[in-house]
């Protein structure tokens, strides 16, 4: 899988929590790219429109009458040389911001994740929700504050 592929794929699934559907949807996003490929205006990176089709088919897939509510799982990471200790520990951490991010709205949440996990300037953030680079940089800032406050200090949760 390319670089858009697996960007397309973490944060399909940072919204979803599903791998069976991060793989669904992550496949009609391409499917849908490719089908309507004469449509891609260059007023926008390649990227940046791939994150919209796929920032909709989110949407899409919230909207459906199958989808009642979204279920955490916790992702453990490989295995690594830390004690057992320590990986319980950084489970946890990882485990109280994950449950802190999807308690925020939806729309903060994607601004946070696509800047920080996707590695998106407020620019393309801006482009791919359809907000401009200062909205995304307000909602950006407060996102972070209310985790902050939630999480408190540490990264435990009040």
């Amino acid at each position: 899988m390319d670089e858009y592929g697996q960007g397309i794929w973490r944060y399909v699934y940072s919204m979803t929590r599903n791998t069976a559907v991060a793989d669904d949807l992550s496949q009609e996003v391409f499917i849908q790219a490719y089908q309507h490929l004469s449509q891609f205006r260059e007023t926008s990176s390649m990227k940046t429109w791939l994150f919209t089709i796929a920032k909709h088919k989110c949407i899409d897939y919230f909207r459906s009458a199958f989808v009642r509510r979204v279920t955490f799982h916790a992702r453990m990471d490989d295995v690594s040389d830390d004690s057992v200790e320590e990986r319980v520990i950084a489970s946890e951490q990882r485990n109280a911001v994950w449950a802190a991010l999807f308690q925020l709205k939806p729309d903060a949440r994607e601004v946070v994740l696509l800047h920080t996990k996707e590695d998106m300037t407020f620019k393309e953030v801006g482009q791919v929700l359809g907000i401009s680079e200062t909205a995304a940089r307000v909602k950006y800032h407060r996102a972070v504050q209310k985790l902050q406050r939630m999480l408190g200090e540490g990264g435990r949760r009040r």
